[in-house]
């Protein structure tokens, strides 16, 4: 027979379990209250905002499938959401996501999903695709920032992150890659001899 510590143990642990039976019960059901969705004062579909510079050129544009602004002052989201970078000396920059958010002053956005940059080849550079997720972008500065993994392939070369890194658009792409990186890089065929 067990020791009478033991049975005292036992009465003790059942009689909390008791209290905790007693105490739930006692509880009012939760109420469901009001509506905590937000809503946005207004949506529009199928958006496209272009950003000209001071000597009228195309600087940037955003397309939409869908836009919604919220009042409350955090800004927009974006429902299939386009971006374009153009560049005065070469192909432009075109970012493309499944949805994403923008501050209210449309400077920084985040591109949720899966998220893919591309330039088309030029006279002075190659193309390049650029695929990650979750990439948020200082519009101004022409940056883009992930933690996810990064997949960067010019023609036959290519380099991977795992952990993410940093973009700058601008007129030559830059790149910094956090953590392990892997890449391939395939020489320059040689010049033909001269005759």
């Amino acid at each position: 027979m067990p020791p009478p510590r033991q049975w005292m143990l036992v009465a003790l642990l059942a009689a909390l379990g008791l209290l905790a039976w007693w105490l739930q019960t006692q509880r009012p059901p939760p109420s469901l209250g009001p509506d905590t969705r937000r809503t946005p004062d207004y949506t529009a579909d199928e958006i496209a905002v272009t950003l000209l510079d001071e000597n009228g050129r195309l600087e940037r544009k955003l397309r939409a499938w869908e836009l919604r602004h919220y009042p409350d002052g955090s800004g927009n989201e974006f429902e299939e959401p386009r971006l374009v970078f153009y560049r005065d000396d070469g192909p432009p920059w075109q970012v493309r996501a499944e949805r994403g958010q923008g501050s209210e002053d449309g400077d920084e956005i985040q591109l949720l999903g899966a998220v893919f940059i591309d330039r088309a080849a030029g006279e002075q550079n190659r193309p390049v695709h650029i695929a990650t997720f979750d990439l948020w972008i200082r519009v101004s500065e022409e940056y883009a920032r992930t933690g996810q993994p990064v997949h960067l392939v010019s023609d036959a070369d290519w380099v991977n992150s795992v952990t993410g890194g940093e973009i700058w658009f601008g007129d030559s792409l830059r790149t910094r890659l956090f953590g392990r990186v892997r890449q391939q890089l395939t020489p320059a065929p040689p010049e033909p001899a001269a005759p």
